[in-house]
């Protein structure tokens, strides 16, 4: 905006925060495959881009890992051999996420951890939120193994989202080790609230819906 603004300069602006995208342009220029697929103000094109990229994203309950999974490149002492969504499909707001990684070792370390991280598809992409587990001892003498894991307390609200993991062991504080990363893998979808059908949801109410509020009256 600095250099927009005081410097008088034009700023071509890449990127997949659709917020930030709002915030700083005036008009866009969206890409599909290096050809230009759309062309306008500013916010006709970022809603042009979010609905076709939400309703191009279904059910994805398994993902074998490759390459196209993967956009950085680690070092791979241990790395994913497939992601599934154990959990159903459709869920609601109080429905815990399970899945079960496979993962091979192709060197032999003590524990590791997972991070789990969820982006929003209708929203581009963005991430949404994050979970850390705590370490887990990797088996002894065995080449790959399986891991369940469950993300408890989701708080998502009506929409769909979309996996990453990556492999790692350290702490959010001060230094994390990563050892591989996958990302855009298995998918859900949000759509009820303690069991009732959520039909609309303000995108100024944020993303998250907390179920277990209580509410007492005072004597």
């Amino acid at each position: 905006q600095d250099v927009s603004k005081s410097e008088g300069r034009t700023v071509l602006f890449v990127s997949h925060n659709m917020q930030s995208i709002r915030n700083l342009c005036k008009n866009g220029i969206l890409l599909n495959n290096g050809s230009v697929s759309h062309v306008g103000q500013i916010d006709d094109v970022v809603d042009f881009y979010l609905n076709d990229n939400a309703e191009s994203v279904g059910d994805c309950p398994i993902a074998i890992i490759a390459d196209q999974f993967r956009i950085s490149q680690y070092t791979k002492e241990l790395e994913f051999i497939s992601v599934e969504r154990k959990s159903s499909y459709f869920i609601d707001v109080v429905t815990p996420l399970e899945f079960t990684l496979k993962i091979k070792i192709n060197k032999p370390l003590e524990v590791i951890q997972i991070i789990s991280l969820i982006d929003d598809v209708a929203d581009g992409g963005i991430r949404v939120g994050m979970s850390m587990t705590k370490p887990i001892k990797v088996p002894v003498g065995k080449k790959e193994f399986e891991v369940n894991l469950t993300i408890k307390n989701h708080n998502l609200t009506k929409g769909k989202y979309i996996m990453d993991f990556w492999i790692c062991i350290g702490d959010v504080i001060s230094a994390v080790t990563y050892y591989d990363a996958v990302y855009d893998t298995v998918t859900f979808e949000v759509d009820r609230f303690n069991g009732e059908y959520i039909n609309l949801w303000h995108n100024y109410w944020g993303k998250n819906c907390y179920a277990d509020s209580e509410l007492m009256i005072s004597k």
